[in-house]
């Protein structure tokens, strides 16, 4: 029977990653309509980014001691005005303030609805309902962002935005009916933080977690202007591509959900490693090659899309006292990758164009490769004398 709490929680997750990543398809078209560059356009993406990084672990201590059930709703309500307010915004200022608030609504409620359904199972089906609830986030993929894309390229950008408000304020109300109340909490404050940051083998997931963020999302943040550019192709067909790599990913959470608690969160994580590196490399040789490109694009959703539910199942098991800290600060690596890729990206692209992405996230690829195998020998090391 489908657990409706689990449900409620996953769609959250699915309109506000659909709310903060749709902008990437969106990208190149904004830019026309706003006659910016799509490298300075691309900024907006990286103060957002920079919003969730920083706000995710300061907003997991300062709610702490409040309701789950309270906190979920204030982060849907913040999540419909920032998507209402970038629709109707007519000037840059007031874009970048919506794009802000949508990418603090994902700050506040991504880690809280994670712990959540943690709180909501034993400990061996805690992996079953973390890949459940980030089936929201394969669905944004493949449903809500080609989605928003095809509906920018056919009424304008500001029309995704706007039904991307008025479904979170929906999801509001539902959430207010199917979170359960009184869920046991363990407040959190500084000396929190300063045991998250004592535990070494913790810290080497969360290293591992922006280094894999930033090598994707250099590349990512601009992968519609890139498609375009490769494959000569129009933004409806880049839709396509952003639903075959959004469809794989939601294959690859299902393969969370049904094989993460068997064979265990590190390997997992060195399988979907495996599968972004050859995306990448693959997308770096089709050229003109819809097929190739596609095929490319759906092993970077597998990968991409089983890495989430299994670096989560690392931290709390790692660390289950600090896991709803650790998990914020886990969403805070992965927006702090996407706020670096994103401006990294943009620099290299006002400097050497667009070609340049690709082999900067194969390189830094194989740095998080790096970061995982360090991090692997650090926790060998913590463990072998107790």
């Amino acid at each position: 029977m489908i657990d409706r709490r689990l449900v409620t929680l996953a769609v959250g997750v699915f309109i506000n990653s659909t709310g903060v990543m749709v902008v990437i398809g969106l990208l190149a078209d904004m830019a026309e309509d706003l006659g910016l560059s799509v490298a300075a356009l691309g900024q907006i993406n990286t103060a957002s980014s920079l919003v969730v990084a920083l706000g995710a672990p300061l907003l997991a201590v300062v709610t702490s001691t409040l309701q789950r059930r309270h906190v979920l709703i204030a982060a849907m309500t913040l999540s419909a005005t920032g998507a209402l307010l970038a629709a109707f915004s007519q000037s840059f200022t007031l874009l970048t303030l919506g794009r802000m608030l949508s990418a603090g609504a994902v700050g506040l409620y991504t880690p809280q609805a994670i712990s959540t359904a943690a709180l909501l199972y034993p400990p061996e089906r805690r992996g079953q309902a973390l890949a459940t609830v980030m089936l929201g986030m394969s669905l944004a993929n493949v449903v809500g962002i080609p989605l928003g894309t095809w509906m920018g390229a056919a009424v304008g950008w500001r029309s995704t935005l706007l039904v991307i408000g008025v479904v979170a304020a929906i999801v509001t109300a539902l959430m207010a009916r199917q979170v359960p109340r009184n869920l046991p909490l363990a407040p959190l404050d500084r000396h929190t933080w300063a045991e998250l940051w004592r535990d070494k083998p913790v810290v080497m997931v969360l290293a591992f977690t922006v280094a894999h963020g930033l090598a994707q999302f250099i590349l990512y943040m601009y992968i519609a202007p890139v498609l375009r550019e490769l494959l000569t192709i129009p933004t409806s067909r880049v839709a396509v591509l952003l639903a075959t790599f959004g469809a794989a990913g939601v294959l690859g959470n299902m393969l969370s959900v049904r094989f993460l608690d068997r064979i265990g969160a590190l390997r997992s994580v060195v399988i979907s490693s495996t599968f972004i590196l050859c995306a990448l490399l693959l997308l770096s040789a089709s050229r003109d090659s819809l097929p190739m490109a596609a095929l490319a694009m759906a092993l970077w959703g597998i990968g991409s899309f089983t890495m989430g539910p299994a670096q989560q199942a690392r931290l709390m098991k790692l660390n289950p006292k600090l896991a709803t800290v650790s998990i914020s600060f886990n969403t805070a690596g992965v927006y702090a990758g996407m706020a670096f890729g994103s401006l990294f990206g943009g620099l290299l692209i006002a400097g050497t164009g667009l070609h340049s992405l690709n082999v900067a996230a194969i390189l830094m690829m194989i740095m998080a490769y790096a970061v995982l195998y360090i991090g692997t020998r650090m926790r060998s090391h913590v463990a072998a004398p107790r």
